[in-house]
């Protein structure tokens, strides 16, 4: 899943750079991550210098 992450990130991140916001191409694309991150969970915790 990380993989098919990696390469539909540029894709997701063009569609929203160039307006395509409501594209049924982004929503789409957004399903397949929410989907992907369902069990993801926890804290991260970032102590800055």
């Amino acid at each position: 899943m990380a993989h098919l992450k990696d390469e539909l990130m540029p894709r997701y991140a063009s569609l929203v750079y160039t307006g395509y916001w409501w594209s049924p191409e982004r929503h789409m694309l957004q399903a397949a991550i929410d989907q992907s991150q369902q069990y993801v969970n926890g804290t991260v915790r970032l102590k800055p210098y």
